[in-house]
């Protein structure tokens, strides 16, 4: 069929040529630019492939320069390392030459100036050595002293090499691993005190809420921890338990910093601070030196080396300290810790008895060095009822959070009160405290002192005590910044024998804004004796207390118990003024009245005579031990408890409050003792220098040794480097780089069928002109 409109041949043509075209393009492109895959359309996977080891060739380049730089870095302290050497080396001869008695003093102080000279030298070496602007032998380099190198193309391909500390302060390279310092270094080294471990601790915050408060929330309420917020539907809650459940079912409370809970209303009071220092009875047995506990506020009591010699448990060792003079004045009280359960550790627990921060850590010591004493309960300010916000992660709290809730805005604020027990007879004895006689009462702020109550009452203190705390309150009211207090002072309403204190704006009273009273008291302590007895034979026991004598009459006592059961129902056991009772195998005798024993002026009249008497008629009678004496321990200036009256107060909002403190822990490290410098003035002393000096050099030795297995390592490392990137590049090449013998006959091909296919549209196209001869017929 002859056809014009439709020319196959030619469309033929014109397709072929314009694949020819893309194909020769192509061709061209791989020559220009060497590379088989100029697009991912030309090998998506091989450019993908490519792309990888390319990144991988990169990264092993860098990691190659990051080996050099590390070697150079290494060798630059390997060789301030040598003149170390060489230095102590000189130092080694000098200390050698000076011990010889062919030397004078005065010879030996010119050796001497120039060992001294070259102690200096060593710490400047070791303060001056850089790399990079930064010291590189003070141990400060990198973290602690132990630089990381990246030595791989991915990541924690990594080696890690430790400097060391080259000067004479630090537990460094001339110690080489002693547990004490080797001081050549050309001054004294100070003793650092021990640096305490502190358990992290998450700080916990309470916003002030009753039940009746959230039971007439309308709204909203909206949480924030200072990066998310959340909002609460607040509605048609029961109770404070019930909104809780609400808030942890909202959605984002998995994404808040702390958790959320109903503190029941548990804390108005707060709670003291609990430290605990680990011991066991094997330690405390083998202690024979003084032991020495000081408070936060630097009381101090002490157990002597003689009584330490005599304790064997810790049990007896709390015994031994409750029993110390001033145990009264500290402000912390002692205790067996037995936490082995729990995976702790067996000990002394110190428990404050105020709420609130000390004025330092407490200090236990023994022998004069200081125990590892922790937290194990961070002290918790007095919290009203309402939600705890306790973070999830340990540390102090960069924003503190904040709570609103749509009908609470401080409207329904409480005044908060308080009361502290001063009975009448107190102050009409005050005249026979020693010593101070002052009554104290603070607000944080502003302290009032009453120098001595015994003039609130003298001339008198004939047995007359009434209006006593009226008149101590009277006559604080009377002085000049009674104004300033943020509460008033009264005596109780209910209780004569107590002052009230009440705050004069209303809101929750926190920890460090409570009353504080001090006013001297008497503590006295009961004594106590043991005997160890015989069991097992028939015979009598008599008992005495120096006035009453308690016979048992002949019985044969299987046991220790048995035996005290039979005083115990002695004639006359009742009059004695002591009890006898069974502990494991000693007979304990404790007195029924605290005091001087035989004291006829003790507070607590009839306190024992000091006379106590245990005998057996048949067995040797074992010998009276003192456990306790009995005392009467006056306590100046003594901090009373302040409670809580009717209500702490109340804020009416929900604003929280810090209760406990965030605190970020650390491990504990031991102290520097003190060390003096070597030096060979003396033959003794230069004998000592020189097994300090030998010392060392194994230090730097073991240092070097250190140095020169990295740099092996780093060299061994690079060749191999080198050699994976050689081979990724090949494997690169074979996948991306053109083949240019390939590529030049494909272009020649290509070239070849364009003119081709260009001589052939050429005929196509012509081929229609053969219908204008049918027209011409």
């Amino acid at each position: 069929m002859t056809v014009i409109n439709t020319n196959i041949s030619a469309l033929i043509a014109h397709q072929t040529l314009a694949r020819n075209d893309r194909d020769m393009s192509q061709a061209m492109t791989r020559l220009s630019t060497g590379l088989r895959i100029n697009s991912a359309g030309d090998d998506a996977a091989g450019l993908a492939i490519a792309t990888r080891m390319t990144a991988q060739m990169q990264g092993l380049d860098q990691a190659v320069r990051n080996a050099n730089d590390a070697v150079s870095m290494i060798q630059t302290a390997d060789g301030a390392s040598i003149e170390l050497g060489n230095i102590i080396q000189r130092m080694r001869v000098l200390a050698v030459q000076a011990i010889s008695d062919t030397y004078t003093e005065t010879d030996r102080k010119a050796l001497n100036a120039e060992f001294a000279g070259l102690q200096e030298q060593l710490e400047i070496i070791a303060t001056q050595t850089e790399w990079n602007g930064s010291p590189l032998m003070t141990g400060d380099i990198g973290k602690d002293g132990t630089s990381t190198f990246h030595i791989g193309a991915n990541a924690e391909q990594s080696m890690e090499i430790t400097f060391g500390d080259w000067t004479a302060a630090g537990r460094g390279v001339y110690r080489n691993g002693a547990s004490t310092p080797n001081n050549i270094g050309p001054t004294d080294l100070l003793e650092t005190p021990t640096q305490r471990e502190i358990k992290p601790v998450s700080a916990v915050y309470t916003s002030a809420m009753t039940d009746n408060d959230a039971l007439a929330s309308l709204g909203d309420m909206v949480l924030s921890d200072g990066t998310n917020t959340m909002t609460v539907d607040a509605r048609s809650v029961t109770d404070r338990a019930s909104l809780v459940a609400k808030i942890q079912a909202t959605p984002g409370y998995s994404d808040m910093l702390f958790t959320v809970s109903d503190n029941g209303g548990s804390n108005v009071f707060g709670s003291p601070a609990v430290y605990t220092t680990s011991m066991t009875d094997q330690e405390v047995a083998g202690f024979g030196e003084e032991f020495k506990i000081t408070d936060g506020s630097g009381n101090t009591i002490t157990v002597s080396a003689s009584d330490m010699k005599n304790t064997n448990t810790v049990a007896a060792l709390v015994t031994k300290i409750q029993a110390a003079s001033g145990f009264g004045n500290l402000d912390l009280l002692v205790s067996k810790s037995d936490d082995t359960a729990n995976g702790g550790s067996t000990g002394l627990r110190l428990t404050m008895k105020n709420v609130g921060a000390p004025g330092q850590d407490p200090l236990v010591a023994h022998n004069e060095v200081d125990r590892n004493v922790i937290v194990t309960t961070p002290f918790a300010n007095a919290a009203p009822a309402g939600l705890s916000l306790k973070y999830k992660e340990a540390g102090a709290v960069a924003s503190p959070p904040t709570v609103t809730l749509n009908q609470m805005n401080g409207s329904g604020a409480v005044v908060g009160d308080f009361v502290v027990d001063i009975t009448e007879l107190e102050i009409e004895h005050a005249g026979d405290l020693p010593g101070s006689k002052a009554f104290t009462v603070s607000d944080g702020v502003t302290t009032l002192r009453i120098d001595d109550v015994s003039n609130l009452v003298y001339p008198g203190a004939d047995g007359d005590t009434s209006g006593n705390v009226a008149k101590l309150a009277k006559a604080i009211q009377a002085l000049p910044d009674y104004d300033n207090l943020t509460f008033t002072v009264a005596m109780s309403g209910t209780n004569v024998d107590q002052m009230a204190f009440t705050y004069k704006t209303p809101g929750f009273v926190q920890t460090s804004a409570r009353p504080t009273v001090e006013f001297g008291r008497v503590a006295p302590q009961t004594a106590q004796f043991k005997f160890a007895p015989v069991t097992g034979k028939a015979e009598n026991l008599i008992v005495g207390d120096g006035v009453t004598t308690v016979t048992v009459a002949s019985t044969a006592t299987t046991s220790v118990a048995a035996m005290a059961t039979a005083i115990q129902g002695g004639t006359g056991y009742a009059n004695l003024k002591y009890t006898v009772a069974a502990v494991g195998s000693d007979l304990v005798f404790t007195a029924k009245y605290a005091g001087v024993p035989g004291n006829a002026s003790d507070i607590n009249a009839g306190a024992p005579n000091a006379i106590v008497t245990f005998t057996q008629s048949v067995s040797t009678n074992p010998t009276r031990v003192d456990v306790r004496a009995g005392t009467t321990e006056i306590n100046q200036n003594y901090p009373r408890t302040v409670s809580v009256g009717t209500s702490a107060g109340s804020d009416g909002a929900p604003t929280p409050t810090l209760t406990v403190q965030g605190v970020n822990g650390r491990s504990e490290v031991a102290s520097t003792p003190f060390t003096p410098s070597i030096d060979i003035l003396t033959s003794g002393n230069a004998k000592s220098a020189l097994d300090n000096l030998l010392q060392a050099l194994d230090g730097i030795n073991m240092q070097r040794a250190t140095y020169g297995a990295a740099i092996n390592r780093l060299e061994h490392t690079m060749d191999n480097l080198m050699q994976m990137s050689s081979n990724a590049a090949a494997t690169r090449g074979r996948i991306q780089d053109a083949d240019y013998a390939k590529e030049s006959t494909e272009l020649a091909r290509t070239q070849i069928v364009q003119q081709a296919s260009t001589a052939m549209l050429t005929q196509a196209n012509a081929s229609a002109q053969s219908v204008l001869a049918l027209l011409k017929s």
